[in-house]
């Protein structure tokens, strides 16, 4: 058999040809081991190259997917490839399991054929009993074949010649070719040599080492199918990943982002020439660094990339052109609830700006405080004021830019204002007539700020109160300290007749910015 060039390939069958030989000498537990020790080995190799296989496929129809007609050809045949290694390997392994089942399978703990040492397992299937060798003569009349048809499927394709299938052909180890030296016409035949008074593990070794044949001649196939994919095209040594957005990358909500994400294959060895509006462009491992800035407005540029093709030295020059726009930084500074910022009181705002994620944007404040708000996320501050301020206060809005710089975006005036006063009620009610049981079952006055967003209650700290009886002269009841009606005041509510007149004067409240507040009279009437 012909020796491979692959130096692991050509050990494991050097080894095995010269275990076989040593046979006619002395079947020993040495030799025996020996051929265990090298069929371990074929059988690693065989898994090994079974990978090596699988991946070059799926290559194989990553370029198929990609281009179907530069690579359709080569994808075909490397399916007919598999198609023909599989169907010689499961007629291989079919013998081989026979030999198995001859020398009664294998020791469960040490996985070695039980009768390793039966010298007619292999002869009986090969050479027969007859020595015509049938079976031998069609499994060699098959390797050869299915090594033709490897190699042809090669024939017809661009760019391969009748020199390289001829070279295929000799790198190709799976053959089977009879012997020119031997006693007899029989002692020359391949199948005779391979298979004569050998042991069962050697019969079982050997033809592990055809099924590796087997795949390493697939592998040298497909991998010559490869090639041929572009083989006078560009060569790239690199890919990376590319997304190029397919519209804005500024997107309103409702609206989505949308782009299109590719390999991008270049060859970092060898640089193109890069020009971009007439001047050339500094380029690094096969990438031009395109840098463009300018005034404000829309902005075009167009390019060259200039390649030599490696099959025919030709220079080939790509154009490019595109548009970009430089607008100034701006921002805007949203208040979440209205547009002012009110004393005592968190003012919860949103802060964005053109050109900037929120997380890179920084805010400061001419009175009062600024902070983030952690609980809402990047962009989301708290504004809080102590005091009134006739010119308002100025939210000054920075961004971080990719090259670590700090730029302003700009400032942003807002006006201060007191929170509004809230309205004295009881039952809910701000005077008037009221029924007798509805005014006997209140407790006490709420301050109710109406109209306002923010969460800021207000509580009732002191009041007067005034009980006129029908033909009575009124009863005072001042200095009052709490929202709540005290005994003496519930003692008259309680007592209360249609026709009887409350009057709650000097009401003060104080809310969440301290600052007491006296709020309007309520007048009541019983009915």
């Amino acid at each position: 058999m012909a020796m491979p060039k692959e130096p692991r390939q050509m050990m494991i069958n050097m080894m095995y040809l010269v275990l076989t030989a040593m046979l006619a000498m002395n079947v020993s537990a040495e030799i025996l081991n020996a051929f265990n020790i090298v069929n371990n080995g074929i059988v690693s190799g065989q898994t090994a190259l079974k990978t090596k296989n699988q991946l070059t496929y799926e290559i194989i129809k990553q370029q198929y997917d990609n281009n179907k007609g530069k690579a359709q050809l080569a994808y075909e045949r490397s399916a007919e490839a598999k198609k023909i290694s599989d169907a010689l390997f499961n007629e291989i392994e079919k013998y081989k399991q026979e030999i198995i089942t001859k020398a009664e399978g294998y020791e469960p703990e040490t996985h070695r054929l039980k009768n390793e040492k039966d010298l007619d397992a292999a002869g009986d299937i090969f050479i027969g009993k007859d020595e015509k060798g049938e079976i031998g003569s069609q499994v060699q009349n098959r390797i050869n074949e299915t090594r033709h048809k490897l190699v042809n499927l090669l024939k017809g394709i661009r760019g391969v010649t009748g020199n390289d299938l001829i070279k295929l052909d000799k790198q190709i180890a799976l053959r089977a070719d009879d012997f020119p030296e031997g006693e007899g016409e029989i002692e020359k035949k391949w199948w005779f040599h391979m298979f004569h008074s050998v042991p069962a593990v050697a019969g079982v070794t050997i033809l592990n080492g055809i099924e590796q044949n087997i795949r390493t001649a697939e592998s040298d196939v497909i991998n010559e199918l490869l090639k041929t994919i572009g083989k006078t095209d560009f060569k790239f040594d690199t890919l990376t990943a590319q997304v190029v957005p397919d519209g804005p990358t500024i997107v309103t909500v409702g609206q989505q982002f949308k782009a299109k994400a590719f390999l991008s294959a270049f060859n970092s060895k060898d640089d193109p020439i890069v020009t971009v509006n007439g001047g050339n462009v500094q380029v690094e491992g096969g990438e031009g660094k395109i840098s463009l800035g300018g005034n404000e407005g829309e902005h075009e540029y167009q390019g060259n990339i200039s390649l030599k093709n490696p099959g025919t030295g030709e220079v080939k020059v790509y154009p490019f052109k595109g548009k970009y726009q430089v607008i100034k930084p701006f921002g805007s500074v949203s208040a979440d609830k209205m547009n002012v910022v009110y004393i005592g009181v968190e003012n919860p705002v949103t802060i964005t700006a053109a050109g900037y994620t929120a997380d890179k944007l920084s805010a400061s404040i001419s009175v009062g405080s600024i902070v983030p708000d952690p609980a809402k996320g990047v962009g989301h501050f708290n504004i809080k004021v102590d005091a009134s301020n006739p010119n308002g206060a100025s939210i000054s809005v920075s961004g971080k830019s990719a090259d670590g710089k700090v730029n302003p975006v700009g400032a942003f005036p807002f006006r201060i204002k007191r929170i509004p006063d809230p309205v004295p009620k009881i039952g809910g009610q701000q005077g008037g007539s009221i029924a007798s049981t509805l005014f006997k079952a209140q407790t006490g006055i709420a301050a109710i700020l109406e109209g306002f967003d923010f969460d800021c209650p207000f509580r009732v700290t002191k009041y007067d109160c005034f009980y006129v009886a029908k033909r009575m002269d009124p009863k005072p009841m001042t200095g009052k300290q709490s929202p709540i009606f005290d005994a003496e005041v519930l003692g008259v509510v309680s007592k209360c007749k249609p026709g009887d007149i409350f009057i709650f004067d000097n009401i003060y409240a104080r809310g969440c910015d301290g600052t007491p507040r006296k709020l309007p009279t309520l007048t009541f009437t019983i009915k």
